[in-house]
């Protein structure tokens, strides 16, 4: 799913709901995001599907 077209409210994984994009940087963006099962605030960043590194990010 490409950045551009996640936008505030979207839901990942059944439980990390996007609230506000703090920051896009080359293929990525970070987002401020509500983890609805623990109920708290988390960060989440989103890739484009085209980001080179991908695998090794979320690998790492």
């Amino acid at each position: 799913m490409s950045t551009s077209v996640i936008e505030p409210g979207t839901r990942l994984a059944g439980r990390y709901r996007l609230e506000k994009r703090i920051r896009d940087t080359g293929g990525s963006a970070l987002w401020k995001a509500i983890d609805e099962i623990l109920a708290r605030a988390v960060a989440v960043r989103t890739f484009d599907p085209d980001f080179p590194r991908v695998h090794e990010v979320v690998t790492s």
